[in-house]
């Protein structure tokens, strides 16, 4: 069905391009308020959650996409544009991009999180760190955990889908935990955070409940300092 209504888009309309924004978190269309400029020019969403893009001239692109509940998305790679007339198929002119969620984005309840800051060691007052990389390493699914801190260098690890393989649980207590790649037990996840003009990657030990919010600030120090 997707296809076919592609295909009589890019017929009746002449189409250069169909951007799809998929939430990180749901694996769904992307939610909230959302715009995407390629080249000058802003596309237009579609019923079916496609921003549409016409009359772009044949070339190679960056996408850049402003959003309420996603990190900004400026384009690691380049997307190549071809004429309607050229293409092979209407899959040539659709592009899937991932979003990841900021830490205002409307999680559900009961979803397993980790919220925090990043800040600089030793600063008073405090200086967070905006941009700088966490993440846990790929034993959930056997992919990183990972996102990157807001302009006020807070940040948010999110967990959708766990397996039993992945939680160890206090009968006695009746809870459950994320599970760790050590014995201890609670188990301790590692978490890790890295950012430019900092020193080298850091790591921390927490414990996660599952369907609960952890918080934790995370402190890295500056070169030099």
């Amino acid at each position: 069905m997707e296809s076919i209504l592609l295909e009589s888009i890019t017929t009746k309309f002449g189409l250069c391009l169909a951007v799809l924004l998929v939430d990180d978190f749901t694996g769904r269309p992307a939610i909230g308020k959302i715009e995407v400029t390629i080249g000058e020019k802003k596309g237009t969403m579609s019923r079916g959650g496609y921003f549409l893009f016409r009359d772009l001239p044949a070339g190679r692109y960056k996408p850049t996409i402003e959003s309420q509940y996603y990190f900004d998305y400026q384009g690691d790679e380049d997307i190549t544009i071809v004429s309607p007339s050229d293409a092979l198929s209407s899959a040539e002119l659709v592009r899937n991009i991932s979003l990841q969620p900021k830490p205002c984005y409307p999680f559900p309840e009961g979803v397993t999180l980790i919220r925090g800051t990043v800040f600089e060691k030793g600063s008073d007052p405090t200086v967070t760190i905006p941009g700088a990389k966490v993440w846990i390493g790929g034993q959930f699914g056997g992919k990183d955990i990972k996102n990157m801190t807001t302009e006020k260098g807070e940040f948010v690890l999110y967990f959708n889908k766990l397996k039993d393989k992945d939680i160890s649980i206090d009968k006695k207590k009746n809870k459950r935990y994320l599970k760790s790649e050590g014995l201890d037990f609670p188990p301790q996840i590692r978490i890790y955070a890295l950012a430019e003009y900092y020193q080298a990657t850091e790591n921390w030990f927490l414990v996660v409940e599952e369907g609960k919010t952890t918080s934790l600030k995370l402190g890295l120090k500056k070169r030099g300092g």
